[in-house]
């Protein structure tokens, strides 16, 4: 029979072989080529172009599926691989430098799978309503400090991330990026001139994912390679992996 640490090891490099990669660049050439006949069919009126979005959106779905898929079987083997290893945090084990990745989704854990630093902050934060338009979350760092609040908004930090997102090249180069005002852009901005490889952010509503500029586009070209980000609102959890240079 094997020994713990071998299975551990195997568990781990299992893990780290997961095709987030290739669905994220899946994802990206069906949403690029869907916004390209957006643009090509407007006012046109034309049935076969409402025929190749429909299929398109049928694609992301799929893709959009069969990374929630592959995200609950990492959670789950990660709860395992920590549990073997003798301690109960249940965060995602980071992929290696050259495993770059995208934004993940899976339908939202119960209560009892949340970590618990997680459940308390859910807690604390104010409900997202039509009186509260502002996402507002916490992130945690590597060593289990508390960060934040961080509001949505324009602020230092939304300039900040406007600034880092045009030198990525991945906004336009004038204008208002409204996505820049958001949480998740202004944490993943943060956290690539911070060493920490993999924090959790807690926030009050579900990340944007619709739209070349949404944070489920952006936040993976925002994050060093072997960066993480794991978002957790109510109801939800999503993780993103860098793959930004």
């Amino acid at each position: 029979m094997a020994s713990i640490g071998a299975v551990v090891a195997a568990l781990k490099a299992a893990v780290e072989q997961l095709p987030f990669a290739a669905l994220a660049d899946a994802l990206d050439l069906a949403q690029d080529a869907k916004v390209l006949i957006e643009q090509a069919a407007a006012g046109t009126g034309r049935d076969e172009f409402s025929q190749v979005l429909d299929s398109l959106d049928k694609v992301v779905e799929g893709i959009t599926h069969l990374q929630g898929r592959l995200t609950a079987i990492q959670r789950t083997t990660t709860a395992a691989i920590n549990r073997m290893e003798g301690h109960g945090d249940t965060r995602t084990v980071a992929p290696q430098p050259n495993q770059p990745g995208s934004g993940s989704a899976v339908a939202g854990p119960s209560g009892d799978e949340l970590p618990v630093q997680v459940k308390r902050l859910l807690g604390v934060l104010p409900q997202r309503d039509e009186r509260n338009q502002k996402t507002q979350g916490f992130w945690v760092d590597e060593r289990g400090h508390e960060r934040g609040p961080v509001t949505s908004g324009q602020d230092h930090l939304s300039t900040q991330a406007t600034a880092e997102l045009r030198r990525l090249g991945v906004a336009p180069p004038r204008g208002m990026l409204m996505t820049a005002d958001h949480v998740e852009v202004k944490v993943a901005v943060q956290l690539r001139g911070l060493p920490d490889r993999a924090v959790m952010l807690v926030v009050n509503n579900e990340p944007c994912a619709r739209g070349p500029f949404s944070c489920d586009r952006l936040l993976p070209r925002i994050l060093r390679p072997g960066q993480t980000v794991t978002v957790y609102w109510p109801g939800g959890v999503k993780t993103y992996r860098g793959r930004a240079a």
